[in-house]
């Protein structure tokens, strides 16, 4: 149970929340970064758009690969004959519950600053938004929580097949690239599916971050090394623990199953910690105290503390 007994100051808190604002890049993050825009430019080039699959569970970076792209590509206003046109590169839009035609295509619509989303039957919609779509210079299109395209039944699982076709259709109208966002146990439903399998053929997957795989050094440790350097800089601190030890390495990855969400969480609890006890410096036992807080016992593969366990006990737990 979350232990609240510690107070922490305003100022404190709003030192740590400076890491909100950091973006810790790793390989797997970066190829999918750099995979959804190559989908990008194949779709602006060849006669069949391509989509494409980013899927993780909670917390892995999903919404930051999301936000990186759509960065390199910011609305503007231009004017075209006297007439000031807004385009809208990409946009990021959650899949209705339940999916509908008509709910998913008003998501869209009002992405692109419609008026009225939800005026009109669905054909009108329907081309209200591939005139939208062509004059904003729409380019790819994150759909978020595309578990809602599939119907869930007692004993079986299949798309939607009338919300699915509507998409296949208004790809194939406007060129657009759509990237389905979602966890990594809907990929197999579409693959069921020719013709989904074939319109998202790329699929780029987030894991945990783990210390080392086999004989080669894992991603988790240079992540931590550089949120040490950021916490330093950014949370002004004199010290930080060597968090990219193989040691620690492990510690973090029991605490956490190298999920970035719940490390850094991790992090500014034991950062707070330090700071409420008049320390500008982080010890490994403040993220001991931070780990009994509970704010990663949702993915510890431990039921003991891992940053009061000994070597031998961890290596146990990290092979299991």
């Amino acid at each position: 149970m979350p232990n609240f007994e510690r107070k922490y100051s305003e100022e404190a808190i709003a030192r740590v929340a400076r890491l909100d604002k950091v973006i810790i890049r790793h390989p797997a993050l970066d190829a999918a970064i750099l995979g959804i825009q190559h989908a990008i430019q194949e779709s602006s080039h060849f006669r069949e758009p391509v989509g494409c699959m980013l899927l993780a569970e909670g917390g892995m970076g999903k919404t930051t690969v999301c936000k990186t792209i759509m960065v390199n590509y910011p609305v503007t206003v231009e004017i075209d004959v006297d007439v000031e046109v807004t385009r809208v590169p990409t946009f990021y839009t959650e899949v209705p519950a339940p999916a509908t035609v008509k709910a998913l295509a008003a998501n869209m619509l009002a992405k692109l600053n419609d008026p009225k989303p939800l005026l009109g039957n669905v054909a009108n919609m329907t081309q209200r938004l591939c005139t939208l779509l062509k004059s904003c210079g729409t380019k790819i299109i994150f759909l978020d929580e595309f578990h809602n395209l599939l119907k869930i039944e007692k004993r079986s699982t299949h798309v939607n097949e009338i919300v699915c076709s509507w998409i296949r259709g208004l790809v194939n109208e406007t060129g657009v690239t759509i990237c389905l966002v979602g966890t990594p146990s809907c990929a197999s439903i579409i693959d069921a599916d020719t013709q989904l399998a074939r319109r998202f053929k790329w699929k780029f997957r987030l894991d945990g971050l783990k210390p080392s795989h086999g004989e080669l050094f894992g991603y988790l440790p240079p992540f931590l090394d550089q949120l040490c350097k950021q916490a330093l800089s950014r949370v002004v601190l004199a010290a930080m623990p060597q968090l990219n030890s193989q040691l620690n390495s492990i510690r973090m990855y029991v605490a956490t199953q190298g999920n970035p969400s719940f490390i850094m969480a991790l992090t500014k609890e034991a950062i707070l910690i330090a700071i409420s006890e008049g320390r500008n410096h982080v010890e490994i036992d403040d993220f001991g105290y931070a780990y009994d807080t509970g704010i990663t016992l949702s993915v510890s593969l431990s039921r003991e503390n891992p940053f009061r366990l000994s070597e031998s006990q961890l290596a146990r737990i990290f092979r299991k």
